[in-house]
């Protein structure tokens, strides 16, 4: 009878975990089925990480992969360095002048064919006419920041000796700097060991090999759940109470509202403010860096949606009550920039305010795909025609 009680009790613990256990291997299959980047397809993963530890693309690709934000297959280009775009001669030709151009996922800019990215768009458009020819290097990855930026530059872009340096910057850059606020005073210092600060971003950082990484690289149904998680400030809060995922000095999400969107909150938190002052640091070193090789640099700020879309705003406080609760200013990184990078007369284009008046002028213009994520074709074409204008007037200076 003893025997037969304690078989009924294995058996009642053993078939709802089996049953669990199916339910997550047919979830995953399903997953892995529909998935177009299963591991059979060699798009599926276009990211590697170099010897440093550092996140860049596979060398030379050209391949069709498709973007669940354009609902298509977007035509890929990477060159033997492993960036978007076409190989450069290390040597300058004469009568060049060459745009070193740093940034994350706007830049990147896997939504759209490599020859529909501005950074392409722009170099056509430059040397359509004249006798200058230029050279639009794209050095963007995405889910990378500032500090990664800066990195960045001594090992793959200072050897091509631009003439000038774009930075390109998106809200979430502040987000990234929070990991790096330990390394700050070799930025502070001017310490040459600042080249071998550790690279601590957890956004797409491909030479992570910890357990919880390896579970994302090979499971499909732990990304999905993981991404999902992330987007919803609720779960976000819950998980990172739980040790499943990081957060930094901006603290966890509060009544639904994710810590990254308090960057926009009046007054500023201080934990926020410190982050934006170290991220301004760090763009003054990267101005000092590029400098010494001749270089001069000009920083792009790339909006949020929200700071462009009135109605994308006005959607969000339905969707969240308690936004209502709190004074919030959507200039208020861009400004802030826009002082710091005065201060220390570093070139300055802030798109919020013109992307803002074509909304105004365009009642239904849609410039983000899905509204809030990432450049759809229309804007990388304007963006061009903005961004050769701007060029053209940091020449004429």
């Amino acid at each position: 009878m003893m025997e037969n009680k304690k078989t009924s009790l294995i058996v009642k613990i053993l078939v709802p975990g089996i049953s669990i256990l199916i339910g997550l291997f047919v979830i995953e299959s399903g997953l892995r089925f529909v998935d177009r980047e299963e591991k059979e397809d060699p798009a599926r993963q276009i990211w590697v990480a170099d010897d440093r530890g550092d996140t860049i693309h596979k060398s030379n690709l050209d391949i069709m992969r498709f973007s669940e934000e354009s609902k298509r297959e977007a035509h890929l280009i990477t060159n033997a360095e492993g960036f978007m775009g076409k190989d450069y001669e290390v040597e300058k030709s004469e009568n060049t002048i060459r745009v070193a151009m740093l940034g994350d996922s706007f830049l990147e800019a896997i939504q759209v064919d490599f020859d529909q990215n501005f950074a392409y768009l722009l170099e056509e458009k430059l040397n359509s006419s004249g006798d200058t020819k230029f050279e639009i290097m794209n050095f963007g990855v995405g889910g990378q920041g500032t500090m990664e930026e800066l990195k960045r530059y001594p090992y793959y872009i200072s050897k091509y000796k631009p003439d000038y340096v774009l930075l390109f910057f998106y809200p979430n850059d502040f987000e990234n700097s929070q990991y790096y606020l330990s390394s700050r005073y070799l930025i502070q210092g001017n310490n040459p060991e600042w080249k071998n600060i550790p690279l601590e971003n957890a956004n797409s950082n491909f030479a992570r090999d910890d357990f919880k990484y390896k579970l994302l690289k090979n499971f499909h149904l732990v990304r999905f759940l993981d991404a999902k998680v992330r987007q919803n400030a609720f779960l976000s809060e819950f998980a990172i109470r739980l040790g499943l995922q990081h957060a930094g000095v901006m603290g966890v999400p509060e009544e639904g509202i994710h810590p990254t969107f308090l960057i926009f909150k009046d007054p500023l938190p201080d934990a926020h403010k410190e982050v934006y002052d170290f991220t301004s640091e760090l763009i003054v070193f990267m101005n000092s860096v590029v400098g010494e090789d001749g270089a001069r640099l000009g920083v792009v700020y790339l909006p949020q949606a929200e700071q462009v879309d009135d109605d994308l705003w006005k959607e969000e406080k339905e969707d969240l009550p308690v936004l209502e609760k709190y004074n919030w200013n959507f200039d208020q990184p861009n400004n802030f920039l826009k002082e710091k990078m005065e201060t220390n007369n570093i070139s300055y284009l802030d798109l919020a305010p013109i992307l803002r008046d074509y909304y105004e002028k365009n009642e239904d213009a849609i410039l983000y795909y899905d509204k809030r994520r990432h450049l759809n074709e229309d804007a990388h074409v304007i963006l061009t025609d903005i961004l050769a204008g701007y060029i053209e007037n940091l020449i004429s200076k």
